[in-house]
């Protein structure tokens, strides 16, 4: 009787892992999924007519696994995408920040396209996967991955629209000394805002979300 007893304890567990194990199969898991990139710094405007990231020699790598740790292939580009870490330092536009593609046969996929919103942050960016942030060093559950990319936008004021109090903004940051991260729209020199800067601003005004 005991036996049987152990057996049917045994079997039933088993059920149960194997139930959670299918549970688990195909949904994302933000803490085995993994984010990756080199960093860097690159300038978005909200209707995407500044150069991709992949101009600026910025690519994030995302590998999307489930619970099991197994990689998730086929999954929707739309349900990746590159936001803030949580600073809520800048807005994206609809879609203004997916995955290129959807995942591959191994659950990677890239993040190089053109980011279109508004805003600046160097406090860098996370990686969302249906909404939730990849977690950070470990799978810190709840604590998005922070990635180095830097990046701003003349749409300063982050309503989607580079306006005219976009231009005041702006205008603010040409004066002496010269100095705002957010205005450097060349990077040319680290937070130096000249000539080079306003030709660009200049350019962009009347860009806004599609």
């Amino acid at each position: 009787m005991f036996k049987k007893r152990l057996f049917s304890l045994v079997l039933t567990a088993g059920l149960i892992l194997g139930l959670a194990g299918l549970a688990m199969a195909g949904v994302p898991d933000a803490g085995k999924s993994v984010a990756y990139t080199n960093g860097g710094v690159a300038t978005i405007t909200p209707g995407g007519a500044a150069p991709s990231l992949a101009s600026y020699n910025v690519v994030v790598t995302v590998t999307v696994r489930d619970g099991n740790n197994l990689p998730i292939p086929a999954y929707p580009a739309q349900d990746i995408w590159l936001d803030d870490n949580g600073s809520a330092d800048i807005n994206l536009c609809q879609s203004g920040g997916t995955a290129d593609a959807a995942t591959d046969g191994a659950g990677f996929t890239t993040i190089s396209g053109v980011l279109r919103g508004g805003g600046a942050t160097q406090s860098g960016m996370a990686v969302y996967v249906s909404g939730v942030a990849v977690e950070g060093p470990n799978g810190t559950p709840g604590v998005a991955k922070s990635l180095a990319i830097d990046v701003n936008s003349p749409d300063m004021n982050k309503d989607r629209a580079v306006d005219l109090s976009d231009i005041a903004l702006f205008a603010a940051a040409l004066q002496p000394p010269h100095n705002g991260f957010a205005a450097d729209f060349t990077h040319d020199t680290p937070n130096n805002v000249d000539l080079s800067d306003i030709a660009l601003f200049s350019s962009w005004i009347g860009d806004s979300c599609p």
